[in-house]
């Protein structure tokens, strides 16, 4: 980790370790919703919230940027399944100074660089693997003995007579124009082309905390599963570095065509999840689960079998949740 963050140019200027809990998570990752997205609470949970961590903040040129750099390295090289992927850089600056002042309001030197109005001016910022400790989880209260106005009294000031000064009206005589007679100008079109222009930014000025957009709903699937359950009994299969492939869900006991799933960037996994559920009759949430893990990872990947009608009306029901990576193709030859 220190010699990736010595790689770009920066220093850890102060660490703290922490160990996160849910509410953390919720108020961290506020793009999923406690009803909405309660498959990705249970895996961030069980990830999470399952032993220490250790808040950094870096600083150095073009830090916000930087970190993310260092971000994509380790993940590459050492995370562990689509969960455990070791670290975590906020999105954009919005998110920073959320974060940052979540985790590190208690801390007078790392809360320093987040008091500016914008987070994306400062050269410090937030790499985190995990959130916070209670000590550190609670933004950092405004005394208003220091924000409340000083009242002043009003200066009287007495009004300055001032005596008119006298104008007399200045004639003047028109000035006889004649028209000049003009040629009209022969001009020929110039072609232009349509120049570039770069979105204008967006980021508030202020120092409010702003919420990340919330990512696609799903079905609340605490109605149906233990999801602590469910996310232990499939941890093993997802830490594994070259996870088993899960079989294909039967639709029928045709083997004439196949649905084929890729990655879907669109979509949340609680969302993917809905979608693969409610298309695949009699699959069961876990196997749903693996499958559209599995998929997003290889990129495409057959998750049911059966007749030309039976794999048609489930891929119409995947199209109607939103899936558009997803396809029909032909029954797999390795099954």
């Amino acid at each position: 980790m220190e010699a990736a963050v010595a790689a770009e140019g920066l220093t850890v200027v102060c660490r703290h370790p922490v160990t996160l809990t849910p509410a953390d998570v919720r108020f961290l990752w506020s793009e999923y919703t406690e009803d909405g997205h309660v498959l990705m609470h249970a895996f961030l949970d069980r990830y999470l919230c399952s032993g220490p961590s250790e808040v950094l903040l870096l600083e150095g040129p073009d830090a916000f940027e930087a970190a993310r750099r260092v971000k994509r390295t380790i993940r590459s090289r050492y995370a562990n399944g689509p969960f455990a992927n070791l670290l975590h850089t906020a999105e954009h600056p919005a998110e920073l100074g959320r974060q940052a002042n979540h985790l590190l309001g208690r801390c007078p030197q790392c809360a320093a660089p987040f008091a500016l109005s914008d987070p994306a001016s400062s050269d410090s910022l937030l790499s985190d693997p995990v959130p916070s400790d209670p000590a550190l989880t609670a933004p950092t209260p405004s005394d208003p003995a220091l924000t409340a106005p000083v009242p002043t009294a009003p200066v009287p000031t007495a009004p300055v007579p001032t005596a008119p000064v006298p104008t007399a009206p200045v004639p003047t005589a028109p000035v006889p124009t004649a028209p000049v007679p003009t040629a009209p100008v022969p001009t020929a079109p110039v072609p232009t082309a349509p120049v570039p222009t770069a979105p204008a930014s967006t980021a508030p000025a202020s120092t409010a905390p702003v919420l990340t957009a919330p990512r696609p709903r799903g079905r609340d699937f605490r109605q149906d599963h233990d999801l602590p359950a469910l996310v232990d009994s499939l941890w093993p299969a997802l830490q594994s570095e070259d996870p088993p492939a899960p079989a294909p869900h039967h639709l029928d006991r045709s083997r004439e065509a196949a649905i084929y799933l890729g990655a879907d960037r669109s979509q949340s996994l609680d969302s993917a999840v809905t979608a693969v559920w409610s298309a695949l009759p009699g699959v069961t949430l876990p196997h749903a689960v693996m499958l559209t893990l599995y998929a997003g990872r290889t990129g495409s990947y057959p998750i049911a079998v059966g007749s030309h009608q039976a794999v048609a009306r489930s891929h119409q029901i995947l199209l109607r949740h939103g899936l558009t990576a997803c396809g029909i193709g032909p029954f797999p030859a390795f099954r």
